[in-house]
């Protein structure tokens, strides 16, 4: 078995960049604050829903789990942390993507297997690991090779996935027994589907929850530089350009962000102390007497 998984962070650059090394091209994550804004789109590809975990949760009446359903790509999760890489490759593997060579190959050789076995390969997988842990904040004091015990966990949180294939909404989430069938819905209705569920979800648990929902969706560059090929008006044009410009910027400070999620600052911040003490410099000023 692969060695540990790490924590990664929840965050649209985080996962974006993921999703970019293990290959699937077009495909941009957008942290949702009004999932409403989002119905009837047709660039949302699937929604991570992040909770605090507090054991198995229940689900709504009209709704069930399904164990015999081979159309939809379902694993279950069999290590720890892995459920973020997982949420994400829940929604890859069902959906109409270029998901490049390396999922590709996965697909396919996962396709025949049952879903703790394509739980086993997921973990088993050294790329998927070592893209997975590449976005771990960098702690010094953190030894790799030994899991973090969930005793000591301050707070468990959980990824789960929400898709829309073959007429319906399903919730992919690798702690259950297969994935759930939230009822029917169409590709003009499906995201209001998910939202009644969540909704739902959100009310039958205690106020105090945390949670995050996250949408993978067409990447807007992609989206801008079609429109921009099919502008008529140099009006037309400038904006798109513009769009694009602030998306390209955006990008650019995810890269930037994670770079500094990677990079180990303890020789920096302990040298700079060094220097401080040579100096002279107090970083606690001297106390004054009172008059």
């Amino acid at each position: 078995m692969s060695g540990n998984w790490c924590l990664i962070e929840s965050d649209p650059g985080v996962f974006t960049e993921l999703i970019s090394r293990l290959g699937a091209k077009g495909v941009q994550v957008e942290e949702v604050f009004d999932i409403a804004s989002l119905q009837g789109s047709e660039e949302v590809y699937g929604f991570v829903f992040l909770f605090q975990y507090q054991g198995s949760s229940p689900i709504p009446p009209d709704s069930r789990v399904v164990q015999d359903d081979d159309t939809v790509f379902f694993a279950k999760q069999i290590i720890q942390n892995a459920c973020a890489t997982q949420a994400i490759l829940s929604i890859l593997m069902n959906v109409p993507l270029d998901l490049g060579p390396t999922l590709t190959e996965f697909r396919d050789f996962t396709a025949p297997l049952d879903p703790e076995t394509r739980g086993l390969a997921i973990t088993n997988s050294e790329q998927m690991r070592q893209v997975h842990n590449a976005f771990a904040g960098s702690d010094p004091f953190v030894n790799e090779g030994v899991a973090q015990d969930p005793e000591d966990a301050e707070e468990l949180f959980h990824f789960v996935s929400y898709i829309y294939r073959n007429g319906a909404v399903w919730e992919l989430d690798g702690l259950r027994n297969g994935p759930i069938n939230h009822g029917p819905a169409t590709p003009e209705t499906w995201i209001s589907r998910v939202s009644t569920v969540l909704q739902w979800r959100m009310s039958s648990t205690p106020a105090n929850i945390k949670f995050n929902l996250m949408a993978l969706k067409r990447r807007p560059l992609d989206i801008l530089a079609a429109q921009l090929s099919s502008a008529s008006t140099p009006a037309e044009r400038g904006r798109i350009q513009a769009e694009m410009a602030a998306e390209e910027a955006r990008e650019e400070q995810w890269k930037r962000e994670n770079a500094r999620r990677r990079h180990n600052f303890l020789g920096f911040a302990l040298e700079l102390l060094n220097q401080m003490a040579k100096a002279g410099v107090q970083l606690v000023p001297e106390k004054k007497d009172k008059a």
